[in-house]
């Protein structure tokens, strides 16, 4: 997944494209998204080309880290927003990683 703030867009297609030809040109990305209140597909590129999972990679990546930085190491993820969530959020999100060695 390629997370990142951009300009604001006319529309999501022109972000998307956007992200994808900044952040992603050299990758293997599916990118489906669809409106779950409606059903409308509001984008998709190669969204159902079957692609090995990046969870099949976690695993070793996953391992190779518990060898090297031991199994106190942690690492803490948040998600924020500035928006109220009521009852949906409308806004921006906010995605942070932080290691923390303990």
């Amino acid at each position: 997944m390629v997370c990142g703030l951009v300009p604001v867009y006319a529309n999501l297609t022109d972000a998307v494209n956007n992200i994808l030809d900044t952040q992603a040109s050299n990758m293997q990305v599916g990118v489906y998204i669809k409106n779950l209140t409606t059903g409308k597909v509001l984008y998709s590129q190669d969204g159902q080309r079957p692609m090995t999972p990046a969870s099949n990679a976690k695993v070793f990546t996953s391992a190779a880290a518990y060898l090297y930085l031991g199994p106190n190491y942690h690492f803490t993820t948040e998600i924020d927003s500035l928006a109220p969530v009521a009852p949906t959020l409308k806004g921006n999100v906010y995605y942070t990683l932080a290691a923390i060695r303990l």
